[in-house]
């Protein structure tokens, strides 16, 4: 379930505009792709969206997981702070 499986956007995005967006998959977690129910995220991590900001976070290479949740609509903000902040110190 968390491996690739299929190519993925920004909701609102079309495929063939990520990259006039400037979206890569150094930069934004919707365009890593998706598995079985699960979305891939960079540092070898995937997670589980929910309605509003709700995530679950699996990092594997750590044997942890994060639970986040917001009411926001800027999500891939909340995300950077957690590769920026929490990541190095997991």
């Amino acid at each position: 379930m968390s491996s690739y499986q299929v190519p993925s956007a920004p909701s609102g995005t079309r495929f063939e505009d990520i990259e006039k967006a400037g979206l890569s998959k150094d930069n934004n977690e919707w365009v890593q792709g998706y598995g079985y129910q699960m979305w891939i995220c960079r540092h070898n991590a995937f997670r589980a969206d929910g309605y509003a900001g709700q995530y679950i976070f699996v990092f594997p290479d750590r044997d942890a997981v994060l639970v986040l949740t917001t009411s926001s609509s800027l999500y891939q903000p909340y995300i950077d702070l957690i590769w920026e902040y929490l990541l190095p110190v997991l």
